[in-house]
């Protein structure tokens, strides 16, 4: 069976059950959700902070899922490892289906615009464990120490563009030297690069993932 890009959707019942639904249901389902759905945002009991995250990407034992949701081209520029670009296509959906129930989910944008109506859909179609990347890149950006040396001096890779205080809500506020996507140290900081960041823990781990042990990896 074809889906056609937002022509249907899949739902996820449980992490398991997928169904077909067509657009105009979906668009129902917000609409009856809206308001639950809206309260659950500004509770940001689904925000999760950026130093939870990084402790989540250096966890081998859990599965996690990061679905960006912003233009390609900030995508191409810098995304965090492993991120996928998250349209709600078929492949994306495809692929989604795939993962296993216990994966936690991390929608992520510039701020939080896109991250918060994504998460809107994704809630309304029965995936389970979805969080919001609290602050989405430009926070991320902002908190993330130099990594590059040049010298006697520590350069980042990404630069706060000059007119960032005029751009508008879910905007790149940072520039990069080439569009390298997740090969940049900012992509993931090393573990302890948080560290001095107090948090409330928000992701619940459905099930603990044994991951085989061996082989290389970073």
């Amino acid at each position: 069976m074809r889906w056609k890009t937002f022509g249907a959707v899949l739902m996820l019942a449980g992490g398991a059950a997928v169904m077909a639904i067509g657009q105009p249901d979906l668009d129902r389902r917000l609409a009856k959700m809206e308001e639950e759905l809206n309260e659950k945002i500004e509770s940001r009991e689904y925000h999760i902070d950026p130093a939870e995250l990084l402790e989540l990407m250096w966890n081998n034992q859990l599965r996690l899922a990061l679905l960006d949701v912003r233009a390609e081209g900030d995508y191409n520029l810098f995304h965090l490892i492993d991120a996928r670009l998250f349209d709600f296509t078929e492949d994306d959906f495809a692929w989604s289906e795939a993962l296993p129930d216990e994966t936690v989910r991390v929608v992520i944008s510039n701020d939080e615009g896109r991250a918060n109506e994504a998460w809107k859909k994704l809630t309304a179609l029965g995936v389970r464990n979805v969080y919001i990347l609290e602050g989405g890149v430009n926070r991320w950006l902002s908190l993330c120490k130099p990594h590059k040396a040049e010298g006697d001096r520590l350069e980042p890779a990404h630069v706060l563009r000059a007119d960032a205080d005029q751009l508008g809500p879910d905007e790149l506020r940072y520039t990069f030297p080439a569009a390298l996507g997740d090969r940049y140290p900012e992509a993931r900081p090393p573990e302890h690069c948080f560290s001095e960041r107090e948090y409330e823990k928000k992701v619940t781990v459905l099930k603990p993932v044994a991951v085989p042990v061996g082989g290389c990896g970073g």
